[in-house]
């Protein structure tokens, strides 16, 4: 209970302050400041007569009869001025402060400019003193009995000094406590410091010591004292020395008890801190010492602390927000992998459905470049025959001739007529059956035009289908996008190349339809050649009508010959042009066949890579997830300590 009494006495007494800020309210000093340094301004004159007269220097009536003097007290107002003015400054400094860093270094070396003039500025004054009794001694004419009208100055000087050192040191203790805890709220830096923990200690141990022994000294600079036994000396001393120890002890215990404050405040702070509890206030730096330097150390670890690790949970939560959203997108990266890959796979499927219907539209177009070719000898048989049948019927015209003009021949004319109309109607048979083949294998090649046809919009529509699916599988598709488009235009020639063979196979069509029909009616007029061959002898006595009429019959059949002959050469020019557009078929059909290969390929090729992503997106996704557990792991760690922000 002793205990709690002096913390509270200190802390509520000699601390308080009238107002307390750092936001830039109004600042003062503690209340209690101004008195206790007067008193330590005052100790050495109001102590020293009583100690003296004690110590048997002097008796009360000359120590009353000396402070008599008027001059003393002029003195003695100086004295008060003093503290009053280096107070009331400092005051003033103290609430004109305004938080910044010029205000702070201006504010902190006003502090220590105070705090010493408040040490030096009494010792001074309590040295002044001597002088002033002395000459105000001598001056007023006054003999203390005790000096046996010796100077009482030397005597004067230690007493006051002594006196100072040992009874101005416990005011001027609690004055630097109750300035330095008044400005807890000032920044604070090792470069401010007025005194160090050792030479506060130092200082103290040193002043009272020395005011000790001086004022045991200056008992026996008494001549009356020095006449008295040593036993009685020592009973007249005795009493003020233990007055002295006990000073001394208590100027200790108070410069300790203030040590032992900031200690405990510091060994609080460090067991919040080591209960990982961060919610505490910053200790107030009220020893502007190595103490006050370990308090600013302790708060800035703990504001540095709860910063970062607030910035470690904030940064955590942040993570696992992250690490959940990797989470659920490369579970969705790894959905569409999946559905890429189950595309690609169908357009394998569909380029293997295409590569053998290449393969098939390839074998086909072979088969109608036979046919072509067969066509052709067709033809060229065809134009044989019309050449030689227009030879028979100019053979035939001529023989017709010769009979107008030698009818003595004209049994050998008539059995010449005979067999040259049976090998022109048989050519004509010759004709006529090729033609009708013809015309069925032109048949089957519109049927093979169509297939092509066919083919180049199945072609043309699985290119559509393909740039659709490399536009839905994006980047990877872009590849594929330009492959479809040239499979697109190959159809497209394809299917003009048909067209144009389908044109061409109707032209040929309709001129071996008229060489069909021409060659039936020179099949017909060599029948009646056949008949009017059989009958010519029977009918010798108009052979010459007969003739006349044979000639105008023979004339037409050069006409239709000439037309004939015309139609087969466009039918064979018609022919090798098929020929040519054929084998182009053939060669583009080649090319689609290549590229359809290379298609394959790259479309196994863009499985294998899409089956390494799909790996490296699993992988992923398991680092997500571990890195997810070490992020909560670490988060229950952080979330352990009490931070003050949150």
């Amino acid at each position: 209970m002793e205990e709690v009494s002096l913390d509270d006495f200190a802390v509520e007494e000699l601390v308080s302050l009238d107002n307390f800020s750092g936001d830039g309210k109004k600042h003062t000093v503690n209340k209690f400041t101004y008195p206790i340094l007067l008193v330590s301004y005052l100790m050495a004159p109001l102590c020293w007569g009583y100690v003296a007269t004690f110590m048997g220097a002097m008796t009360l009536k000359e120590f009353f009869y000396t402070l008599a003097d008027p001059v003393l007290y002029i003195f003695l107002a100086l004295q008060i001025a003093l503290p009053t003015i280096t107070f009331f400054l400092y005051k003033k400094q103290v609430e004109e402060y305004k938080p910044s860093s010029e205000g702070e270094k201006h504010l902190n070396r006003c502090v220590l400019i105070f705090e010493l003039a408040s040490i030096l500025l009494p010792v001074i004054c309590a040295l002044m003193l001597p002088f002033l009794y002395t000459s105000r001694y001598y001056a007023r004419g006054l003999s203390w009995a005790a000096f046996l009208g010796k100077s009482p100055f030397f005597f004067m000087l230690i007493i006051l000094t002594g006196i100072t050192f040992v009874f101005s040191a416990f005011p001027y203790i609690l004055f630097l406590q109750s300035v330095e805890h008044s400005i807890s709220w000032l920044p604070y830096k090792a470069k401010y410091q007025t005194f160090s923990l050792v030479s506060r200690s130092v200082t103290i141990a040193i002043f009272v010591l020395t005011g000790m022994a001086l004022i045991v000294f200056a008992a026996f600079l008494v001549p009356a004292n020095r006449l008295l036994p040593d036993a009685q000396l020592v009973l007249r001393v005795f009493p003020v020395v233990t007055l002295c120890v006990v000073m001394d002890v208590f100027d200790f215990f108070i410069s300790i008890r203030d040590v032992r404050m900031n200690v405990h405040a510091i060994a609080e702070q460090a067991n919040q801190l080591s209960m990982r509890n961060y919610t505490s206030e910053p200790v107030p730096v009220t020893l502007r010492c190595e103490l006050g330097d370990l308090i600013n150390y302790m708060n800035s670890f703990s504001d540095t602390m709860s910063d970062l690790l607030i910035g470690f949970k904030n940064s955590i939560i942040v993570s696992n927000g992250n690490a959940k959203e990797l989470s659920l997108n490369m579970d969705k990266a790894l959905s569409s992998v999946m559905e890429i890959t189950k595309n690609i796979q169908a357009v394998h499927s569909a380029m293997e459905e295409q590569a053998k219907g290449v393969q098939g539209a390839n074998a086909s177009a072979n088969q109608i470049m036979g046919r072509i070719r067969d066509l052709n000898s067709s033809v060229e048989l065809q134009s044989s025959a019309v050449s030689e049948t227009s030879a028979s019927v100019d053979e035939m015209v001529a023989n017709i001739r010769r009979m107008t003009e030698v009818l003595h021949q004209n049994s050998q004319v008539v059995n010449s007529l005979g067999e040259a109309s049976d090998e022109g109607r048989n050519s004509v048979r010759g004709a006529v059956k090729i033609a009708r083949d013809i015309i069925s294998q032109s048949a089957s090649l519109m049927e093979a035009s169509s297939v092509i046809q066919n083919i180049a919009s199945q072609t043309n529509l699985l290119a559509m289908n393909a740039a659709i699916e490399s536009a839905h599988a994006g980047e990877v598709g872009k590849g594929f996008a330009v492959v479809a488009d040239e499979i697109r235009k190959l159809a497209e020639q394809s299917a003009r190349q048909s067209k144009s063979i389908r044109d061409n196979l109707k032209g040929l069509s309709k001129a071996i339809r008229n060489v069909s029909d021409s060659t039936i009616e020179v099949q017909k007029k060599f029948d009646i050649i056949y008949n009017l061959a059989a009958t010519v002898r029977e009918q010798e006595t108009v052979i010459m009508q007969a003739m006349n009429e044979q000639a105008n019959g023979n004339q037409q059949v050069l006409d239709a010959m000439a037309e004939i002959s015309e139609a087969t050469l466009s039918v064979k020019d018609g022919s090798k042009e098929m020929l040519r557009g054929g084998e182009q078929v053939v060669q583009e059909m080649g090319v689609l066949n290549s590229v359809t290969e290379k298609i394959d390929k790259q479309m196994d090729s863009m499985t294998e890579s899409i089956g390494m992503i799909k790996e490296a997106v699993q992988k992923v996704t398991e680092s997500s997830t571990k890195n997810q557990i070490d992020l909560n792991s670490l988060g229950e760690i952080i979330g352990s300590f009490t931070l003050s922000k949150q």
